[in-house]
């Protein structure tokens, strides 16, 4: 039941980021609500979400100060929110996954002259996929990345 409304949350947030280019708060603060509950069931331990919420919120901090704003605040607060639900492992595995879905739906639309190079692209829906293939499938993800990388 959670599962489901953590991907009701993240749709809506997908939405919102598109329509609006904003992520709201209090939808960030519901997906943090919800994310504590795999840990109140003990389904993950405290120090593996921390961390993820660490690591998800300091990258992409670190990646809004490089960008000088080119990356909305909503972004770093849904990393760390997301980082709670998917602990370390997974969320640098969303991070990944949803760079390069940005980086392939911009250069697409580059390439299709549907985009100027000032044109902002919101990264929410980008986040929120990355975040549902990294739970459903993270560990069919990193295999196949082990298999054609090493």
């Amino acid at each position: 039941m959670v599962i489901k409304m953590i991907a009701c949350v993240l749709v809506l947030i997908a939405i919102c980021d598109i329509r609006y280019g904003l992520i709201y708060d209090w939808l960030v603060v519901l997906l943090a609500l919800l994310s504590l509950v795999p840990l109140l069931e003990g389904q993950m331990n405290w120090e593996n979400a921390c961390l993820g919420s660490a690591l998800g919120c300091g990258l992409l901090w670190i990646l809004r100060w490089g960008s000088h704003g080119g990356l909305g605040l909503g972004d770093v607060k849904m990393a760390a929110a997301l980082g709670l639900w998917l602990g370390w492992e997974n969320i640098l595995l969303c991070l990944l996954v949803a760079s390069m879905l940005g980086v392939l739906y911009g250069s697409g639309m580059l390439l299709c002259h549907r985009l100027e190079h000032n044109t902002p692209i919101p990264f929410g829906p980008f986040l929120a996929i990355g975040a549902w293939l990294a739970w459903c499938e993270g560990d069919c993800i990193r295999s196949f990345m082990e298999q054609v990388l090493w």
